[in-house]
């Protein structure tokens, strides 16, 4: 499991994406890592790696990332991380939604399952993986 400011940084080092848009990018890499290794939801899924989004106003978000973007330049060397498998990954997440805005990511986004159950309960909830699994499975090959 990564850590997620290395995939921050990982993310940052492949373009020069938005605040918006890394936590957009983030989060699908992470919903779709869920479902890519795991067979079925369970406490102790194969996770990219660990940290919660909220559903807030403009879409999923990180606190976390949140608060380290506000304070790193967006500019980033090279970023290697501890998996290739990861960063492959990683990559295709990329180059399928890295051409978004990050308006558009939200739009997208916010039409979606787990950021609407999670919001219509209150702003700020957490997005549960049960229901990120649930939504993104349907899309399983």
């Amino acid at each position: 499991m990564e850590e997620i400011l290395k995939v921050t940084d990982f993310i940052l080092s492949k373009h020069l994406y938005t605040p918006k848009q890394v936590q957009k990018l983030l989060f699908y890499s992470y919903s779709l890592y869920l479902i890519k290794y795991n067979e079925k939801y369970s406490d102790d899924m194969k996770k990219l790696f660990k940290g919660d989004f909220e559903a807030r106003k403009h879409g999923p978000v990180n606190i976390q990332v949140y608060e380290y973007l506000k304070k790193q330049p967006n500019v980033k060397e090279q970023v290697i991380l501890q998996d290739k498998k990861h960063e492959n990954f990683i990559d295709k997440i990329l180059l399928v939604f890295g051409r978004y805005s990050g308006l558009e990511l939200e739009e997208m986004l916010k039409k979606e399952m787990p950021w609407i159950k999670a919001y219509t309960i209150k702003e700020n909830t957490k997005i549960s993986d049960e229901d990120i699994y649930e939504y993104y499975s349907k899309y399983k090959k």
